[in-house]
């Protein structure tokens, strides 16, 4: 017993004494496998992978932790309601899916002079009036990128979402459509090392991460969203025959905004009346960033009609954060008419389909309510839990929940001990406060252990 002691706190610390680590920042970038193996030589192979993914987890205690982990987040999901078939289940069954991530596309930036199409395809189709996209992690793309496909955030511990790679994400969006005959793929401007996403698209249940600089290789060029349709190479991948399931993440209206920005310097040429049309050259720059959006959208549309295709397509389309690269705080608020930057959060949802429901949800959401909501809409019942929840589930009250414990629910916001918002028309109590703060600390605890665990392999 002693022996075997011995032996195993040696594989812990000698490899901690022999080969120390030379920059743990390698694991909190946007770099590649190899990129990381440079970075970091033998540190790598002994400590994270030959003792973290082999030897680590055959030590006395691990399964028992991990069964204790699982149990954990059992017992949060059994508090809630069964969720049932409701109104919305099944609406879209059968058509393909064309998920957009809008990058920065804030919601004071959608106005009917600025971005007509967006305001037309929010109209006409399920519009999420109050939906949040919380900034777990350390990066608030990747963090939305994640929860959009998994169902869950960033951890909120400090570690690297990218040890994890390795996880079962059988309950992702594009492993639940590959498993229901749909094909996936993923469609971006930047090199797959970025954000590894060449290796976190695929993990998360995508055939391919396809890069618009794999085929074009010109910076200007490559600011222009619609190379998704310019490139052959990739157009024939996006429009490719059968069930398809694309997230395209665009980029046009990305931060900064400065008329000697890249895109903006690009583009201001081509719409000239942006210089000066606003308050400030933030503004300026903002508002034709999001007119850039709005092309993409209009784009989309006429290459869908044109395909024959958009009767047979839904679209669904979040933003990844709000415009957190404006340096005018105070214009800030005044955009979003709010003022607070827990309220800031506030960024534009919608689902489209060419049926026009015309609905708008008022319940507060979240970035993680959107993969059981998708799902429910495609008629497709996994068997197993989601950190977030079906928007249409008449049982889900709604809410968003911060990294810090703050909340969103029902027209109320708390931080910090204290009320921001209150749109209800009457005193809150302390009892729904504590209910709520108890709601957040096991939401949070939660969200941490589907990673640490692998929840979903040990379903």
């Amino acid at each position: 017993m002693i022996c075997g002691i011995v032996f195993f706190a040696s594989l812990w610390i000698v490899p901690r004494i022999a080969f120390p680590k030379k920059d743990d920042s390698a694991y909190h970038t946007m770099r590649d496998a190899k990129s990381v193996y440079d970075q970091t030589g033998i540190y790598q192979f002994t400590v994270r992978d030959v003792w973290g993914n082999i030897l680590h987890p055959l030590t006395p205690g691990y399964q028992d932790t991990l069964n204790e982990q699982v149990d954990t987040v059992d017992a949060f999901f059994a508090k809630r309601d069964i969720h049932t078939a409701n109104e919305m289940t099944g609406k879209y069954a059968g058509k393909n899916v064309i998920f957009v991530l809008m990058e920065s596309m804030d919601d004071w930036m959608i106005t009917y002079q600025d971005t007509p199409t967006l305001k037309k395809l929010m109209r006409e189709g399920i519009q999420f009036t109050n939906f949040y996209t919380p900034g777990y992690g350390n990066a608030r793309t990747l963090n939305s990128e994640f929860c959009m496909n998994t169902g869950f955030y960033l951890p909120t511990t400090g570690s690297d979402m990218f040890d994890y790679m390795e996880n079962d994400f059988r309950q992702s969006m594009a492993w639940q459509m590959r498993e229901n005959g749909y094909s996936a793929k993923v469609f971006h401007y930047n090199n797959p090392g970025y954000y590894k996403r060449g290796e976190l698209e695929p993990a998360m249940g995508y055939e391919n991460y396809v890069s618009y600089s794999d085929y074009e290789s010109d910076r200007y060029i490559l600011c222009d969203d619609n190379l998704l349709f310019d490139i052959p190479e990739v157009s024939q991948q996006f429009f490719r025959e059968g069930a398809t399931f694309n997230t395209v993440i665009t980029r046009s209206a990305h931060l900064g905004y400065t008329y000697n920005e890249i895109i903006t310097s690009v583009f201001i040429n081509k719409y000239p009346e942006y210089r000066g049309l606003y308050a400030s050259e933030e503004e300026c720059s903002a508002r034709l960033k999001a007119k850039l959006v709005d092309d993409f959208f209009k784009r989309l549309l006429q290459e869908l009609t044109d395909r024959g295709q958009l009767e047979n397509t839904v679209i669904v389309a979040m933003t990844d954060h709000y415009t957190y690269g404006y340096k005018n705080m105070e214009e800030l608020y005044a955009h979003s008419k709010v003022d607070s930057d827990l309220l800031l959060e506030k960024v534009p949802c919608f689902i489209w389909s060419a049926d026009k429901p015309g609905i708008k949800v008022d319940k507060t959401l979240n970035t993680a309510d959107l993969v059981p909501t998708v799902l429910n809409l495609m008629g497709i019942t996994p068997d197993c839990s989601y950190l977030g929840q079906d928007a249409f589930d008449p049982n889900y009250k709604g809410y968003a929940i911060f990294p810090d414990g703050s909340w969103i629910c029902d027209g109320v916001a708390w931080q910090n001990g204290e009320i921001l918002m209150n749109t209800t028309g009457r005193v809150v109590t302390q009892e729904e406060i504590d209910a709520m703060a108890e709601l957040a600390q096991g939401y949070l605890n939660v969200n941490n252990l589907l990673l640490t665990s692998d929840y979903y392999k040990k379903q």
